[in-house]
């Protein structure tokens, strides 16, 4: 059995897959497997998988029907042999000495996880911007935790799918998956969970991994349209999740807290820039969830967002619908007179 499972789910990336494969293929540490889960590519890209597997027998490929991110990666995990865990996506591509390095940790170390940094580059390959763990060598994931929501919202190192190797044991032991209902922040919503399992992670201050920015079709799933209220529910999982670890600290707790609200408020932006009508509904949502109403945060909101929020507090929808509804017609009115 390989030490080390690669998952990689590709939709319609003719452009950029050759790279990414070959960086993998090209490794210095050959103990591997590539599985690449096809997500109905129509490009062209599930020739060159096909064309890849015939010609080296560590890749194996699995043509599915277009599902998302998500539904691939879940494949690749149920497929995977390997003792350790590793996804890279499809547009990217890494370092040829990180499997050599980062293998070397786990025969002298053996943690959970490995956390490297990541490199940001243009289309060029040219770096943009690296980002490297704040700590160093054998931590646990209370070490992780205590700072963990203001090291998330600056550099997002914790909620990368790509920057670490995953000891695959905990991922079975745990069912853990991505949610395939969620298409943004996926990544962070399987990280929350599986650092409750985690008891010894190394933090490691290098970067193979180059993250390809304003790529091409750079979802597996078109179409799709953020939305804020599942983000926010997210950051309320990594809410409990630092509370369940008892590392919701004054800082994490204040930051969390922002962050939430800051989704909440773009939820409803959002809904009325369309001028939805059927806001009793989605404004509802947000108050029958108590831990979201419990998170609300005045901290740096402006003096309307403040009294939406008071509003949204004692639950007055139809108020916050009249006074969105004012705003909307002023904004109009503004734009004929400019």
């Amino acid at each position: 059995m390989p030490k080390i499972s690669v998952i990689m789910p590709v939709y319609n990336k003719v452009k950029y897959i050759e790279k990414t494969v070959n960086s993998i293929l090209n490794q210095i540490y050959n103990d591997f497997e590539l599985i690449i889960v096809d997500d109905g590519s129509t490009d062209g890209s599930e020739i060159i998988c096909d064309k890849f597997a015939k010609q080296d027998s560590r890749v194996r490929v699995f043509h599915i029907k277009n599902g998302g991110v998500s539904n691939a990666r879940n494949i690749g995990i149920d497929k995977a042999k390997g003792d350790y865990i590793q996804f890279i996506d499809s547009d990217d591509f890494v370092n040829n000495e990180m499997f050599k390095d980062l293998f070397n940790i786990v025969e002298t170390y053996k943690p959970d996880i490995i956390i490297n940094g990541i490199s940001k580059v243009n289309c060029n390959g040219n770096e943009i911007i690296q980002i490297l763990p704040e700590m160093s060598g054998v931590k646990n994931k209370y070490d992780l935790m205590n700072n963990f929501v203001e090291v998330q919202r600056t550099t997002g190192i914790y909620g990368c799918v790509s920057n670490k190797l995953i000891k695959k044991s905990i991922i079975d032991n745990n069912k853990l998956r991505f949610d395939i209902n969620i298409w943004l922040a996926e990544d962070l919503d399987f990280y929350l969970e599986l650092y409750n399992y985690t008891s010894k992670i190394y933090f490691h201050k290098k970067s193979y991994y180059y993250y390809l920015q304003e790529a091409e079709n750079s979802s597996t799933t078109s179409g799709k349209k953020n939305n804020y209220l599942i983000q926010a529910k997210i950051i309320l999982k990594e809410k409990k999740m630092l509370e369940t670890n008892n590392s919701l600290n004054e800082n994490n707790l204040k930051n969390v807290d922002i962050i939430i609200t800051n989704f909440i408020m773009s939820h409803i932006y959002d809904k009325f820039d369309k001028n939805n009508s059927d806001y009793n509904i989605f404004l509802q949502d947000i108050i029958s969830n108590e831990e979201l109403m419990k998170s609300i945060s005045y901290y740096e909101k402006n003096k309307f967002e403040k009294l939406i929020l008071y509003l949204l507090s004692k639950h007055q929808k139809t108020l916050i619908h009249l006074l969105f509804s004012c705003r909307n017609k002023l904004r109009l009115l503004y734009r004929k007179i400019k």
